[in-house]
């Protein structure tokens, strides 16, 4: 051959460019792993934070602080704490008073809130103050004195209260008219025989609707409205009932 001409000689690689570059690539991973290895790489993710509990604090001041679904509720709740102080209990009525004795106290209490009640009926101006100051200067006591003046008498003045509050009670409008209503010749009013009717039927077992006392009306005066009854039939007719008593239980039935 010519010298002219090179010789090109072609040399096979004792391995592949793949397994150099892997090789390589190992390498490369083995002196970062051992780098991290001998100095931690500082962590610079934050770090998330424990949720917080609902809080509530029990006092003058109540904090709540609810954290759900990313949203963060704060609310603040001031409140005056006031402590009540136990209502010491009454002391108890002195021996032999009248405040002593439960039951005469309850029956004076009784008579003197009927009492009231019947002088504000007849008078709407009065009210229950006003008649317990009454009744205290009836009973021979100063009006500017508190009607519980009375619990502290001795127990030996109660049936004394008693018969004087009786008596008041009598001497009302309605009182009059009450003693007066229990003679058998008085004349009732309307309004009075609605009411007597009832208590005397109540007594027999019936009332004003029951079937029996409506057919004895029917049959009596041809009608079973009492609107339809003159105010002498009405009279008649709680006589009748009145009389049916007295022959069951006598006279003071």
């Amino acid at each position: 051959m010519s010298d002219d001409k090179k010789i090109i000689k072609f040399v096979r690689p004792s391995k592949k460019a793949d397994e150099i570059r892997e090789e390589c690539l190992n390498e490369a991973l083995n002196i970062m792993k051992e780098h991290i290895e001998a100095e931690p790489m500082e962590n610079t993710t934050k770090e998330e934070k424990p949720k917080r509990q609902r809080k509530s604090k029990v006092g003058k001041n109540i904090s709540q602080i609810i954290n759900g679904n990313g949203n963060v509720q704060v609310g603040v709740l001031n409140i005056n704490e006031t402590k009540k102080t136990p209502k010491p209990a009454p002391a108890p009525f002195p021996p032999g008073t009248i405040g002593a004795n439960a039951t005469l106290k309850q029956r004076i209490a009784r008579l003197s809130k009927d009492l009231a009640q019947r002088r504000i009926d007849f008078d709407p101006s009065k009210n229950f103050g006003a008649s317990q100051r009454i009744t205290l200067n009836k009973l021979g006591l100063s009006k500017s004195e508190n009607f519980t003046t009375i619990w502290h008498m001795p127990e030996s003045e109660g049936a004394r209260i008693v018969k004087q509050i009786e008596r008041m009670i009598d001497n009302t409008y309605s009182g009059r008219n009450e003693r007066a209503s229990q003679k058998d010749d008085y004349e009732h009013n309307k309004k009075n025989l609605f009411r007597l009717e009832r208590e005397y039927l109540a007594k027999l077992g019936y009332e004003p609707k029951s079937p029996e006392v409506v057919a004895y009306m029917q049959e009596k005066f041809g009608t079973t409205s009492r609107s339809k009854l003159s105010l002498a039939e009405f009279r008649t007719w709680v006589a009748h009932w009145r009389d049916m008593l007295k022959q069951i239980y006598g006279e003071n039935f």
